[in-house]
């Protein structure tokens, strides 16, 4: 796919050209203590969105139950009603 050759081209002007090399330098050692922030960060929305799933699924399913004990409440007190008239 040509990476091995883009990579050989790239290392050559590196060696040749220090201005890169610097800039390079540079851009590195400027980001680089920040890329355990990062995975903390990007973890932390990972488990968030979990988190966030699971309590929405949660409460549909507790909506669920109690439709269901509404529904069978309902039907109870009908039969009450046709037995009392």
């Amino acid at each position: 796919m040509g990476l091995v050759a883009n990579s050989d081209k790239l290392e050559g002007d590196l060696r040749k050209n220090k201005a890169i090399r610097t800039d390079l330098i540079n851009a590195v050692s400027y980001l680089t203590p920040f890329v355990p922030w990062l995975g903390l960060t990007v973890g932390a929305i990972i488990v968030l969105k979990h988190v966030y799933s699971k309590c929405i699924e949660g409460d549909k399913e507790e909506q669920n139950k109690n439709d269901d004990n509404d529904e069978e409440t309902l039907s109870h007190d009908d039969s009450l009603r046709h037995r009392q008239a």
